[in-house]
């Protein structure tokens, strides 16, 4: 469990559920909604072997459970996913989950995952 926020000085504890440890991340990135065939450009804030969270400029128009294809680059490398979204907020943040990934993207992601842990130690 960990402690996210107060509320009148007492603690509000939220339960991680979370398979895959996130890492903060910072850049450009791009989201198509398939079905509607519309992009967007956003920026990436955080990501996991799971999936990631994306912050838009405007209100997001997609919905819970649309199927998007995401792609940014992190760390020299172009990195593109299929995912689900998982959840919008007010404050134009979607969470995204990663679907149908290869054995071989899965290795790739990890690795960039591993350059962001140990660059993030160094800072």
């Amino acid at each position: 469990m960990e402690v996210e926020e107060e509320l009148d000085g007492i603690p509000i504890v939220h339960e991680e559920r979370r398979a895959d440890p996130r890492y903060a991340v910072e850049g450009p990135a791009a989201i198509v909604i398939l079905e509607q065939g519309v992009g967007f450009r956003c920026s990436v804030l955080d990501l996991s072997l799971s999936g990631c969270r994306l912050h838009t400029s405007l209100r997001f128009p997609g919905s819970a459970w649309d199927l998007v294809e995401v792609s940014f680059k992190l760390r020299g490398i172009s990195l593109r996913f299929n995912g689900q979204i998982q959840w919008i907020d007010g404050r134009q943040k979607v969470g995204i989950r990663f679907v149908n990934l290869t054995a071989r993207r899965r290795a790739e992601l990890a690795e960039v995952l591993a350059e962001v842990k140990a660059y993030s130690k160094q800072q």
